[in-house]
């Protein structure tokens, strides 16, 4: 953005000030105007629309804020809108007294040149957070899920299965990891596994609280296509209990 000048209106105490119009404004050298402000006594405000725009340099919207007393906030839209030239919506956050937060669906939407929806987020006082359900997904343009992500609280968190659900592009898990309070953990099975495009496994990696471990055999196990085990690490409460040679030469980091 090639900013030129700038200039401001001001109530009788020299705050920015103006009624029923921008009170702050950047300008390109061509003359057009390249961001505007609504401002009352001081504070980013607007009744009736955005209180801060900016612009394109053939004047078309790039991105829209509301703002109500000196905080992003809409009750009745998003308070945060980016648009694509030509006028399609690009992404819309929902904001409630400055924090990302929207009680009756996703808080953030991204959105294709169709129109289509190719992520959403769920906020909640500034943090991910959903109950019962994932809290950030991804679509396929025919609207089917391929990501999902549990948070409570702004942490990857779910007691009742994966925390982190990934598919191929046809439908196939391709990852998955149990999350417990932002941590991979799980008692009854590998707390993160890896898939082929071809739906054999390919890596499982058992873990507590975080830390490698497995009491009944190994907590890092590669699979090669035909089911045998290509290499495995044994670990207890993150220490390393053998199989070193083996994952130096073929491990690979999940995540």
């Amino acid at each position: 953005m090639d900013v030129h000048g700038h200039g401001h209106y001001a109530d009788a105490d020299g705050a920015k000030h103006r009624d029923g119009a921008p009170a702050a404004f950047w300008y390109r050298k061509d003359g057009t105007v390249a961001v505007d402000w609504f401002y009352r006594h001081g504070e980013l405000h607007r009744d009736d629309g955005p209180a801060v725009t900016l612009y394109r340099g053939d004047g078309t919207v790039e991105v829209e804020w509301v703002y109500q007393h000196g905080e992003l906030h809409c009750d009745d839209g998003p308070a945060a809108t980016w648009y694509r030239r030509g006028g399609t919506v690009l992404m819309t956050n929902y904001y409630q007294h400055g924090e990302h937060h929207r009680d009756d669906g996703p808080a953030e939407v991204f959105y294709r040149k169709d129109g289509s929806v190719s992520h959403e987020g769920h906020f909640q006082y500034g943090e991910l957070h959903r109950d019962g359900a994932p809290a950030s997904l991804g679509f396929r343009k025919d609207g089917t899920v391929f990501c999902e992500f549990y948070f409570q609280r702004g942490r990857h968190h779910r007691e009742d299965g994966p925390a982190i659900i990934i598919e191929f592009e046809g439908g196939t898990r391709q990852r998955e990891q149990y999350c417990v309070r932002g941590a991979p953990h799980r008692t009854d099975g590998p707390a993160e596994t890896a898939w082929r495009s071809d739906g054999t496994v390919r890596e499982e990696v058992y873990r507590r609280h975080r830390m490698l471990h497995r009491t009944d055999g190994p907590a890092w196990i590669l699979y090669r296509k035909d089911g045998s085990v290509k290499s495995e690490l044994w670990y207890h409460e993150g220490e390393g209990l053998g199989g070193y040679e083996d994952w130096k030469r073929n491990h690979k980091l999940f995540g």
